[in-house]
């Protein structure tokens, strides 16, 4: 009976340990995490138009409201790239190609360059811009700044703008 009870104690302090070291781990720095995609200058966050499911549905910033809508989880290629996968939806982050240029919106999620993302350093502030698998694009407002809601995100040529400053919160 006794050493029944060590062994309980034993495993509780093994638990209490193990929990207290994945809580340490930011909620963003683990694999399969879902984050929220924000502009570093707006504080809006990429959104699926309307908690759309349909293929296709228009991606804009939104006011940050942590809605399935706007939680995407990045999901590793093994080739420095990422895919996001909109929680809401399980549908991925793409770039929708139309007559002169990209318009951002969520589809199947298929590997190709169209959905494929990754982060690289904007400046020496530490500003990071999210760069398509489409040559020297990236995720970025559309046009003259703007921090409304609605606002479309496209694919923009990659430049140091604070249309294209990014970042991920949990």
């Amino acid at each position: 009976m006794r050493k029944r009870r060590v062994i309980a104690a034993l495993a509780t302090v093994v638990a209490v340990g193990v929990a207290s070291i994945v809580m340490a781990v930011p909620a963003n720095a683990s694999a399969g995490a879902y984050v929220e995609i924000v502009n570093a200058i707006t504080g809006k966050c990429a959104d699926v138009a309307g908690e759309s499911l349909v293929p296709g549905a228009h991606v804009h910033q939104w006011d940050c409201e942590n809605h399935a809508n706007q939680l995407w989880r990045p999901e590793d290629q093994g080739n420095g790239y990422i895919m996001y996968q909109n929680l809401l939806s399980g549908l991925c982050l793409t770039a929708t190609p139309l007559p002169g240029g990209y318009t951002m919106s969520q589809n199947a999620c298929v590997t190709s360059s169209l959905s494929l993302w990754r982060w690289e350093v904007a400046d020496s502030a530490g500003h990071e811009v999210l760069e398509s698998g489409v040559a020297n694009m990236c995720f970025a407002l559309d046009g003259v700044f703007s921090a409304r809601n609605g606002w479309a995100i496209v694919l923009h040529d990659c430049a140091n703008t604070n249309g294209q400053y990014w970042r991920t919160d949990a």
